[in-house]
């Protein structure tokens, strides 16, 4: 979802994180998701309950409830249980990124071209808030 972050103009499989001015700290593509899709699906899971419900279901088969929208807002777990198991946990202070340029992050949110692609286009706001929830380590 580098969408979060920004467009990277360069072409390489590398998301820049940081938006102001000078160099900006670089992280592949799955890290950068790795980043802020949870925080995105806390956000989102509603716009698209059985996308997220089958991806509950494909993480934790033997966990799947009796309701789509119940397994559609376990989703956020399901996906931080599966980042934490392979290591791929992360948040944008262990990354580097200064908080101060979460608001310049957020602006360049709607940047990439797949943006409108997600169930939910997020605004302006929710965009700084999902950064916020990256920004620190909420769930360990």
């Amino acid at each position: 979802m580098c969408e979060v972050v920004a467009a990277n103009p360069s072409g390489s499989g590398a998301c820049p994180t940081r938006a102001g001015a000078g160099a900006g700290v670089e992280q592949e593509h799955g890290e950068s998701l790795a980043v802020v899709y949870p925080a995105v699906m806390r956000h989102t899971w509603g716009a698209d309950a059985s996308r997220f419900a089958r991806l509950t279901r494909m993480l934790n088969p033997a966990g799947a409830s009796a309701t789509e929208e119940a397994d559609a807002e376990r989703s956020v777990e399901a996906i931080d249980a599966f980042l934490h198991r392979i290591g791929m946990h992360r948040t944008l202070e262990r990354l580097g990124v200064p908080r101060e340029e979460l608001p310049a992050l957020a602006r360049q949110s709607p940047v990439l071209p797949d943006y409108r692609n997600h169930p939910k286009v997020m605004s302006l706001e929710e965009a700084r808030e999902t950064l916020e929830e990256s920004f620190a380590d909420l769930t360990s």
